[in-house]
């Protein structure tokens, strides 16, 4: 990650992995297990950053993949995790489309 976004984000990000496409990490968020496999970026937080999902295993396992930094009057939240199996099925998304293109975004909830 370039140095300018940390000051943004709130994190540095060390290293990342990514996983063969019939491989699956897992993150754990809100007392569930995900699996991820496409990118990982393997986060520590500066002070004062909450993170919210970290690695289960891999050899980062501990290591932070998700982050929810307040900065100023709004937050940012750096999803360090990607993956191809679709989930949650059931979220409506609100911004964007299911299919991401490059750069893009999408903002969903869980119906």
């Amino acid at each position: 990650m370039a140095a300018p976004i940390h000051q943004l984000t709130g994190i540095n990000s060390p290293y990342y992995d990514h996983l063969p496409h019939n491989l699956y990490g897992k993150i754990y968020f809100e007392g569930k297990e995900f699996a991820w496999n496409n990118w990982g970026d393997v986060l520590t937080s500066a002070a004062g950053t909450d993170v919210w999902t970290v690695y289960t295993d891999q050899f980062y396992k501990g290591a932070a993949s998700v982050i929810h930094h307040k900065l100023g009057k709004g937050t940012v939240t750096y999803i360090g995790t990607d993956t191809d199996d679709g989930k949650p099925d059931e979220a409506e998304i609100l911004i964007g489309s299911a299919r991401l293109e490059p750069a893009g975004v999408v903002v969903w909830k869980e119906k």
